[in-house]
């Protein structure tokens, strides 16, 4: 495995999604990757809460295991890691930053959101604004202070840059033009759309196919 070159081509990307083609290549150095991508890529995340106010059935452990695991938003070039910083990891705005929860249920069956974090660096932030967090009754009441660091997937899950990452190999979808008539079988029974007829043609989009090999069947 000395001296090869691995070559990735992006296919898709997004805020919350990627897609890419991984060639010279084989399945070990694929899972090598996703190991490394889940493991050791640096991310922000609630690591620990002051608890202020907590009148609520919910323990103070329960919400703070609750806020570590909303994603946020990362800035790698602001914040070091603990073990990197100057201050030796005990908290300075080099390496930590915080975000604060005030809130109180005026009504029974109040939610609380992602979104009423407030937080003290805006470029640290839940990734999204809408996750449901706790249930309150009415005159329940939490003010706590959660502080954010960065860390690694090998850590703790909470610090896991990414949901579910996974591979597949390549489908390599061959038609045997001497024995396929244009009946349209096999673009029945592909469930993903890896095929289509289109001016009497079989059209392909490998990227689709599952290899379930319903097509062949």
């Amino acid at each position: 495995m000395i001296g090869v070159r691995v070559k990735i081509k992006i296919i898709e990307a997004s805020d919350h999604h990627m897609l890419f083609e991984l060639s010279e290549a084989n399945p070990a150095i694929a899972n090598a990757l996703r190991r490394t991508i889940i493991s050791e890529v640096p991310t922000m995340a609630i690591d620990y809460i002051v608890v202020i106010e907590n009148n609520t059935m919910y323990f103070d452990e329960h919400i703070a295991h609750t806020l570590g695991m909303i994603p946020l938003t990362t800035d790698l070039e602001k914040y070091n890691l603990p073990e990197e910083c100057k201050c030796g990891g005990s908290g300075c705005p080099l390496c930590t930053t915080r975000l604060i929860l005030e809130v109180e249920a005026r009504e029974d069956n109040t939610i609380i959101y992602s979104g009423d974090l407030k937080p003290q660096d805006p470029m640290i932030k839940p990734v999204r604004s809408d996750i449901p967090l706790f249930k309150l009754n009415k005159q329940d009441r939490i003010v706590l202070e959660a502080i954010a660091r960065l860390g690694r997937g090998k850590q703790h899950s909470k610090w896991q840059p990414v949901g579910p990452i996974g591979y597949k190999y390549y489908p390599m979808i061959e038609i045997d033009d001497s024995k396929c008539n244009l009946c349209g079988e096999c673009i029945k029974v592909c469930n993903r759309k890896a095929l289509a007829l289109k001016d009497a043609e079989i059209v392909l989009d490998p990227l689709k196919c599952s290899l379930c090999k319903l097509c062949v069947e």
